[in-house]
C-alpha cells in the first residue's frame, strides 16, 4: 500500500504537466493550419525577361502613335482620321502586352488608359447626336406631332443604348439617361393614344347628356379598348390607368340602363304630378309601376350606378302615401275635431272620437305601414287619451279651478300650485321625487321630463300648455317690497327639511302660490338651442327667506334632476294654440 501511493504521488503532477505541453503542441499546429499572411515584392510581377527586340518595337511604335494624336488634338477637334491613330495604338499596345513573357503592370496601366481614351473618343459623336436627337424631340412637345416626336426620342434612346453596351468605359456611359429616355419614348407612344380614349369618352358623356344611349355605348367601349391597350403596352407608363378602365366601365353600365332610368324618372315625374292634382289613385299607379320598372333595372344592371335598393323602398313608400291619403285626411280632421271637444270640454262626445281614430290608425297601420301619413305621436296621444279616458273630465275640472291669469299677458293662465306628484303621477305613470308625498311638489324632474308632462297634459286639456316664461314667472309674482315673506314662502328659516304640500301658505296678490321658496321651478327656454342650460326659478326650502328675497335663478343641463327643482306650467286661453 505505501509502494502504490508513492507512484500516484509520482503519477499526478506528470500527469498535469504532460496534458499542458499537449495543450499547447495543439494550439501551434491549429495556428499552423490558419491563413498566413504572403508578401511579395511588387517587382517580382515584372517580368525577369527583357523582351525581343521586335516585341518592344510594338510599344515603341504604340507610343510613338498617341503623341501624334496628342500632337493633333491640341491644334483642332479630333477628328475620324486622329481617332484611327488611338485606334492603332492601342491595337499595338495589346499586341505588345499580349507578347510579354510575363506580367508588366505600366503596360497593363497604359493599355487601359488607351482602351478608355478610344472609348471616349468614339462615344462622344455619339453622344453628341442623341442629344441632338433628344432637343428635336422636346422641341416638338409642344406641337403634339407624335409620329415625329417618338421617332427622334427613339434615334437618341438607340445612341445612348450603343454607348452603354460597345463603350462601358468611356465617360457618356450613362444608364440612367437611357431610362430617361425610354420613358419619354414610351410616354410619347402612349400619349396619342391616351389622347384618342379621352376624346371617345368626352363624345360618349355628349352623346348621353342626349340620351343617345346607343352611340354613347358605341363610344365607350371603343375608349375602354384603347385605355386596355395602354394597359397592357406600356404599363409604366403615366398614361396607364386601371382605375379608369373600372370608371369607364361603370360609365357603360349607367349608359346601357340609362332608357330603363329616363323611363323611371319620366315615370316618378308623372305620379308627382297626378298627386298635386289630388289624383291620389292615378299617382299610386305610376309610383308602383316606376317601382316594377326599379326592380327591373336592379336585376338586370345589379352593378349600374342607377340600381338603388332604396329607390324602390321610396317609391313603396309613395305609392302607400298616394293610396291611404283619403284615410290620412280622415284622421288629421278627426284629430282636429278631438282637440276643440277636448278645449270645450265635451268628454263624451271627444271619447267616440277616440275610438274612431284608434280604428282608423289602426287600419293606416295594418293597410299602409310605409305611408308617410302614418303619424307616430298621433297613435300615442290617442292611445294615452284611451288610458285616462275615464279621468280626462276630473283631470280638466282640476285645471281649470286651478289656473290664474297673468297680469300683463294675454291669452295665458298660469297653475296656481306647483305640480304635485299626484297629478304627475296620474298622467305619467310614474314619480320620480325623492321627498314623497301625494301633496307635494313633484320633485327631482328634468326639464325635458317637465316637458313631456306639458305635451300630454296638452293632449288631455286640447289646449297648449308649456313651462311659464321668465316674464310670467315675475309678472305673477309681483312686488315683494312690503310682504311678510315667512308667510309666503317656505325656506330654511321654517326648520323644515323637505318640500311641504302646495297651496299651504297664502298666496300672492295674483292668486298664486308658492312661487318662491319649497322647489325652484323650471322655465321656457325661449330662443335657445336644445343644447343650452335651461332657467329655473324662485329658491327652495333650503334658501335663506334673504336670499330668496332676491329671486335666485340658476341654470342647469335640460337632463339634470334635482330634488329641490319642481315646476308649474301655463295653460292656453284658446283651443287652437
Amino acid at each position: 500500500m505505501l509502494r502504490l501511493s508513492k507512484i500516484r504521488k509520482f503519477l499526478v503532477p506528470f500527469l498535469v504537466v504532460a496534458s499542458c505541453v499537449l495543450v499547447l503542441v495543439g494550439f501551434w499546429f491549429l495556428s499552423q493550419l490558419g491563413p498566413t499572411e504572403v508578401s511579395y515584392d511588387e517587382a517580382l510581377l515584372e517580368a525577369n525577361f527583357e523582351p525581343s527586340e521586335s516585341v518592344a518595337q510594338l510599344a515603341k511604335r504604340s507610343e510613338q502613335l498617341e503623341a501624334e494624336f496628342e500632337e493633333i488634338v491640341r491644334l483642332r477637334e479630333p477628328d475620324a482620321a486622329s481617332i484611327a491613330l488611338v485606334a492603332e495604338s492601342l491595337e499595338l499596345q495589346e499586341k505588345y502586352v499580349k507578347a510579354l513573357p510575363g506580367y508588366n503592370v505600366s503596360s497593363r496601366e497604359r493599355l487601359e488608359r488607351l482602351r478608355k481614351k478610344y472609348q471616349d473618343l468614339e462615344a462622344a459623336e455619339l453622344l453628341t447626336q442623341s442629344k441632338e436627337f433628344e432637343a428635336i424631340a422636346a422641341s416638338l412637345s409642344k406641337s403634339k406631332d407624335y409620329t415625329e416626336i417618338e421617332a427622334n426620342y427613339q434615334a437618341a434612346f438607340d445612341l445612348q443604348r450603343t454607348i452603354n453596351e460597345s463603350y462601358p468605359l468611356s465617360d457618356a456611359y450613362n444608364p440612367s439617361r437611357a431610362a430617361f429616355l425610354q420613358r419619354q419614348l414610351t410616354y410619347t407612344s402612349a400619349e396619342p393614344m391616351r389622347a384618342k380614349s379621352e376624346r371617345l369618352e368626352e363624345e360618349a358623356d355628349g352623346l348621353i347628356s342626349l340620351g343617345q344611349w346607343d352611340a354613347a355605348e358605341e363610344k365607350l367601349i371603343a375608349a375602354i379598348d384603347v385605355q386596355d391597350s395602354i394597359n397592357v403596352q406600356f404599363r409604366m407608363a403615366s398614361q396607364a390607368s386601371f382605375p379608369r378602365v373600372e370608371n369607364m366601365k361603370l360609365k357603360l353600365l349607367k349608359v346601357k340602363s340609362g332608357d330603363k332610368y329616363l323611363e323611371i324618372e319620366k315615370m316618378q315625374r308623372l305620379a308627382d304630378q297626378a298627386q298635386a292634382d289630388n289624383e291620389m289613385l292615378k299617382a299610386a299607379s305610376l309610383y308602383d309601376e316606376a317601382r316594377r320598372l326599379q326592380m327591373g333595372l336592379n336585376t338586370d344592371f345589379p352593378n349600374s350606378p342607377y340600381a338603388s335598393s332604396q329607390n324602390l323602398i321610396d317609391l313603396q313608400r309613395k305609392s302607400q302615401t298616394a293610396q291611404s291619403y283619403s284615410l290620412g285626411i280622415e284622421i288629421e280632421e278627426g284629430d282636429e275635431r278631438l282637440r276643440g271637444l277636448l278645449a270645450a270640454q265635451r268628454v263624451m262626445e271627444a271619447a267616440e272620437v277616440i275610438v274612431s281614430l284608434q280604428r282608423g290608425l289602426r287600419q293606416m297601420e295594418e293597410a299602409f305601414p310605409m305611408s308617410s301619413l302614418n303619424n307616430e305621436e298621433l297613435q300615442v296621444k290617442i292611445r294615452f287619451l284611451s288610458l285616462l279616458q275615464t279621468d280626462i273630465g276630473f283631470i280638466q275640472n282640476r285645471m281649470n279651478s286651478s289656473v290664474q291669469s297673468i297680469d300683463g299677458v294675454d291669452g295665458w293662465s298660469i297653475l296656481q300650485t306647483e305640480v304635485s306628484q299626484a297629478l304627475y303621477t296620474l298622467l305619467m305613470g310614474t314619480n320620480p321625487s325623492r321627498n314623497v308625498g301625494d301633496q307635494k311638489p313633484v320633485d327631482s324632474v328634468s326639464w325635458v321630463e317637465a316637458k313631456r308632462f306639458c305635451n300630454r297634459l296638452s293632449w288631455l286639456m286640447g289646449k297648449a300648455v308649456r313651462l311659464p316664461t321668465e316674464y310670467e314667472f315675475r309678472q305673477s309674482l309681483g312686488k315683494l317690497r312690503y310682504l311678510v315673506l315667512e308667510d309666503y314662502v317656505w325656506s330654511a328659516t321654517d326648520g323644515q327639511l323637505e318640500p311641504q304640500a302646495v297651496g299651504t301658505k297664502q298666496p300672492f296678490a295674483s292668486g298664486v302660490y308658492d312661487l318662491l321658496g319649497n322647489v325652484g321651478e323650471w322655465l321656457e327656454s325661449e330662443d335657445s338651442t336644445s343644447l343650452e342650460d335651461a332657467k329655473h326659478m324662485g329658491g327652495s326650502i333650503q334658501d335663506s327667506l334673504e336670499e330668496i328675497f332676491t329671486v335666485p335663478s340658476g341654470r342647469l343641463s335640460r337632463t339634470s334632476r334635482n330634488r329641490t327643482i319642481g315646476f308649474r306650467v301655463v295653460v292656453s286661453n284658446n283651443s287652437s294654440e
